[in-house]
């Protein structure tokens, strides 16, 4: 009964763990992130208007960077966040027009 009446407190709840667990930070620091960056992604600057914002996250450090699409989030993860990789595809993408 308690859940069923609460489910929105559960779920902010819920969601301030994850945030704290997973990457370091409060739902306020996310809300200051994304109020820093025009509620847009970092990269392509797509608004979050329609789309949940990646936390975006140093794997070997566990900082965060910032807000992204998930296209550019999983873009980076693709690549591993490999810089020489990075450059690489763009020098590819800019030879092969």
């Amino acid at each position: 009964e308690y859940r069923e009446e609460n489910k929105e407190e559960i779920a902010i709840k819920k969601e301030e763990q994850r945030l704290k667990s997973k990457y370091g930070i409060t739902s306020k620091e996310k809300n200051v992130l994304l109020q820093k960056q025009n509620n847009k992604c970092k990269i392509c600057l797509v608004e979050f208007s329609n789309i949940t914002p990646n936390i975006d996250h140093c794997h070997t450090t566990n900082k965060v960077r910032g807000l992204l699409c998930l296209n550019c989030n999983t873009g980076l993860g693709h690549f591993k966040d490999n810089t020489k990789l990075l450059t690489k595809a763009i020098n590819y993408l800019q030879e092969n027009k």
